[in-house]
């Protein structure tokens, strides 16, 4: 065993992910896999560990084939740098190889195909991006094959050694890390956040709705501690030639959804943000269908910025309704694309008769993996404490989720949305009765 793998530190679990943040994209391009263009100026300190030959194979292997030990081997596929990738079943759209699957399923995440060509050029210098790419890539074999335990475990497998590299690299001055591969292992770990099963206990298979707190949901205290992070340490490595931050820079789906919304639906999506922010705390917030045929309120504008005015209102002598209103006006914005009957089943193409809401998909997908990093701050700390008005916006953003994303295509956010929203309508149910 090398020196350095036997001093290291245990592997890390969940908590260890409050140390990253996630940013996200959209444009239209399409290349395929190609080499890391010389102009990038990736360090040489920073490039994965020459090519070693051994029985089990090497797991640093940029040059020829990629051939894991036990963990990669569940996975059944074999990654090759440059030209052809082999691929077992080519006519099983399951078994595309873990790399190409990243970049030609990127659409139908929110993200272009361009970001994640480049997420594929840098997992062959940076160790803890290509775990980070075949974790997520063998959480989506999971969910098309729930009964093959292999996946799962080589998920896991991955998922290990990507905190556990990209721990040590975060403990490192900032300046020392390359942006792009940080860029993109968060936002990786950000999937895989959004794919995870915190939000349930492993004691009997019990929803925590049955304890004091609704649910044991860190997926918004998480969002904020990265955003806090990107926040603070960002600035120090913006001069670092970056492939990734034009893409965030130029292409975040709030101002296309805000001007799509206001062209449609703009009076619904304000008398949505009246309702949740003003309204008395009542069973009557978990049902917002009556909004839809209901008199229009005066027409405000609210952008979503840090910079959000302040509401002096206080709810029932507490807390400032302050803290309440960026999220509510998020939501709303999410809201305003719903169908009519907010009640349709599965969250299938099929079942949003709403052509105009079928072509802006990938925005709407985007903006969701954004929405809870745009909570940062005391809403996220509302959300641990199980504060009701909190725990309502969340559950009507898990079921919008629901409702508006085709479980197929976004396979990643449907789990949790889905399970989320039954474990927070029980409970909110039960508290506020």
């Amino acid at each position: 065993m090398p020196k350095a793998r036997a001093n290291a530190k245990p592997d890390p679990g969940f908590n260890d992910l409050t140390n990253v943040f996630v940013l996200s994209s959209n444009s239209g391009a399409t290349q395929g896999l190609l080499e890391v263009p010389k102009s990038l100026d990736v360090e040489t300190v920073r490039q994965r560990r020459a090519h070693q030959k051994s029985r089990a194979g090497c797991d640093n292997c940029s040059l020829a084939h990629v051939i894991h030990d036990s963990a990669m081997k569940a996975h059944h596929v074999k990654i090759v740098r440059g030209g052809k990738t082999p691929v077992v079943g080519q006519d099983d759209p399951h078994r595309v190889p873990r790399l190409e699957y990243l970049r030609v399923s990127s659409l139908s995440q929110g993200l272009d195909r361009e970001f994640w060509t480049h997420a594929i050029q840098f997992s062959f210098h940076f160790d803890y991006v290509m775990n980070a790419i075949l974790c997520v890539a063998a959480r989506h074999r999971a969910s098309l094959q729930p009964g093959e335990s292999t996946y799962v475990a080589a998920a896991s497998n991955h998922l290990s050694r990507t905190l556990g590299r990209f721990r040590y690299e975060m403990s490192r001055p900032f300046p020392s890390m390359h942006l792009d591969a940080f860029i993109l292992t968060s936002l990786l770990l950000h999937y895989e956040f959004w794919m995870g099963d915190d939000f349930m206990t492993p004691r009997d298979d019990t929803c925590n709705m049955h304890t004091v707190n609704a649910l044991t949901d860190h997926l918004f205290s998480y969002c904020s501690s990265m955003k806090q992070v990107f926040l603070k340490c960002v600035p120090h490595a913006l001069g670092q030639s970056s492939v990734c931050m034009p893409h965030i820079r130029c292409n975040s789906p709030i101002e296309f959804l805000t001007t799509m919304s206001e062209q449609k639906n703009g009076e619904l999506r304000n008398k949505y943000r009246e309702r949740l922010l003003r309204s008395p705390v009542s069973l009557d917030l978990l049902d917002l269908g009556d909004m839809v045929d209901s008199e229009p309120v005066r027409e405000t504008h609210h952008e979503l910025k840090d910079d959000t005015p302040a509401v002096s209102e206080r709810e029932n002598g507490g807390g400032e309704m302050a803290e309440y209103e960026r999220a509510i006006t998020g939501l709303s914005l999410l809201l305003s694309f719903l169908p009519n009957n907010h009640s349709q089943p599965n969250g299938e193409l099929q079942s949003i008769d709403n052509s105009f809401v079928k072509t802006i998909l990938p925005e709407l997908a985007s903006y969701i993996l954004l929405f809870p990093v745009m909570c940062h701050g005391q809403f996220a700390f509302k959300v641990q404490q199980s504060d009701l008005r909190a725990l309502i916006v969340l559950y009507h953003f898990y079921r919008a989720v629901g409702i508006l994303l085709p479980s197929r295509e976004y396979w990643w956010a449907h789990h949790r949305a889905r399970a989320s929203e039954q474990i927070l309508h029980d409970w909110l149910t039960r508290q506020i009765s």
